[in-house]
């Protein structure tokens, strides 16, 4: 029989294996740790592949560790997978709220997915926890200036200066939120120090330019977009400044006149054709305008700028057989541009295009998903095609992003349709409040009612439908068979 061990040799053992344990628990820690500074090291050096890597190792030793989460997700944001960061991201707030890197990058995930409110808010998480970072109120001042909140966004972006960020983006933000503000003579100093830092980014100049026609100094800002346009052929922002900006010039038939001379002279250069011919779409000299953009795009059959603005010139002709082939070169040359999509889609449903129209409604919200008009519509084309759950998704779709009777009414017509009464009941109540006028509206709300069996009340609201359009038939055959009952 084996004798116990005695209690000294026992607590001897114990100490050993705590020694031990602890040194294994060290040894896993040291090693977390040194993953995710390498992880650190490698992202700021730009090799995203080997950060990930790191990163992803360091949450196979410890799947909820803050930090390694924040840094891949960090890793993400910078690749473009947006949505894969901001799950990693909040999961890294939710593990450590007081972690300032994850607060930052997850404001910048919003910041890119909206809206601004949301952003601001996790900026302002990463100031309050590190007062002294330039770039967290840098950040803020981002957020909001999307917004539209221009003392806030100044406030901001000077705390941002005053702790020693000195950047063309931040002598642009200022400039941005100085023109909002409505003070250009301001804003004219910030875009020039942001031209001065980065002279090649043709946005900048655009700014300049904007601020300088503010300032009334007309030929200033002419010649800033100029040199914008040389810096960038295909820049849409100069271009789309450049009309007004040569229309304030002088008398308009004058400028266009001398537009033309110079285009009919140089008839191989492309940057005189564009001049000419947007010119001539922002006085609707809409032959001129063709002309000189057909001409355009025969120079450069991959500029997107000619595409875009020969598809516009035959939108405001509605002459959209020829309008749809020019947007969709457009559309190729810039796949993300809203207002491309806007008007293809447009173009695609004036020719009884379904699938093409479909399909780019889709993809504007993919690119825009705040877009209630382009989900409206989809709602409106899947509805005339009895297709009711993808129809109230796009109509909810519409509802969320801007809430309107309208879009509320077709979202609870549609869930009734598809089998879904206790869901239309919400908006088809906050439809009433906003529109009690609405028969139809007052309808698809009585039918809800009685599917639900609330009999008395449907009875009441079929009654109130009724009232305000007497030849209701379908509501007057509601009420007898109601009352029949």
């Amino acid at each position: 029989m084996q004798r116990p061990l005695a209690p000294a040799v026992l607590a001897l053992l114990l100490v050993a294996v705590m020694v031990t344990a602890g040194a294994v628990i060290a040894q896993e820690v040291d090693e977390l740790a040194a993953l995710i500074d390498a992880g650190r090291a490698h992202f700021e050096a730009g090799d995203y592949q080997t950060a990930e890597t790191e990163f992803s190792q360091a949450l196979g030793k410890d799947p909820q560790s803050a930090e390694a989460l924040c840094g891949l997700g960090a890793v993400c944001l910078r690749q473009g997978r947006i949505e894969e960061a901001g799950t990693l991201l909040q999961r890294a707030v939710a593990l450590n709220p007081n972690l300032p890197a994850a607060r930052n990058d997850l404001g910048v995930y919003f910041l890119q997915t909206g809206p601004p409110a949301r952003a601001a808010q996790q900026f302002q998480a990463a100031v309050t926890l590190e007062p002294d970072s330039a770039a967290a109120r840098f950040n803020l001042g981002l957020a909001c200036l999307a917004a539209e909140q221009w003392q806030e966004a100044l406030d901001a972006l000077n705390a941002a200066k005053a702790r020693g960020l000195d950047s063309a983006d931040l002598h642009h933000a200022l400039g941005r939120a100085l023109l909002g503000a409505g003070k250009p003579a301001e804003a004219a100093p910030e875009l020039e120090a942001a031209v001065e830092r980065a002279p090649d980014k043709a946005s900048l100049l655009v700014a300049l330019a904007r601020a300088r026609l503010q300032m009334g100094e007309t030929l200033k800002a002419v010649e800033a977009l100029r040199q914008a346009i040389a810096l960038d052929p295909r820049s849409r922002a100069a271009w789309e400044e450049l009309p007004a900006a040569l229309a304030a010039l002088g008398p308009p038939a004058e400028t266009l006149a001398s537009l033309e001379q110079k285009a009919s002279e140089a008839s191989e250069d492309i940057v005189a054709q564009l001049e000419c011919g947007l010119f001539a779409l922002n006085q609707k000299a809409l032959d001129v305008a063709e002309r000189c953009l057909t001409r355009a795009t025969e120079l450069n059959g991959e500029n997107p700028v000619a595409w875009v603005a020969l598809g516009w010139t035959y939108v405001l002709q509605s002459r959209w057989e020829q309008a749809a082939p020019a947007l969709e070169k457009a559309a190729v040359a810039t796949p993300d541009d809203p207002a491309v999509l806007i008007n293809l889609a447009l173009a695609y449903f004036h020719t009884s295009k379904e699938a093409q129209y479909e399909a780019t409604l889709r993809r504007l919200l993919e690119v825009d998903k705040y877009n209630s008009e382009a989900a409206y519509s989809l709602g409106a084309l899947l509805e005339s095609r009895q297709e009711w759950d993808g129809a109230a998704l796009a109509f909810g779709r519409a509802a969320t992003s801007r809430e309107t009777p309208e879009a509320l009414l077709r979202l609870g017509h549609c869930l009734i349709e598809g089998g879904r009464a206790g869901e239309a009941l919400g908006p088809l109540n906050r439809a009433e409040t906003l529109r009690p006028d609405s028969p139809a509206m007052l309808f698809d709300l009585g039918r809800a009612l009685q599917a639900l069996g609330q009999k008395e009340r449907a009875l009441r609201v079929y009654k109130r439908a009724l009232e305000l359009k007497p030849d209701y038939v379908e509501a007057q055959q509601r009420i007898a068979a109601l009352e029949a009952k």
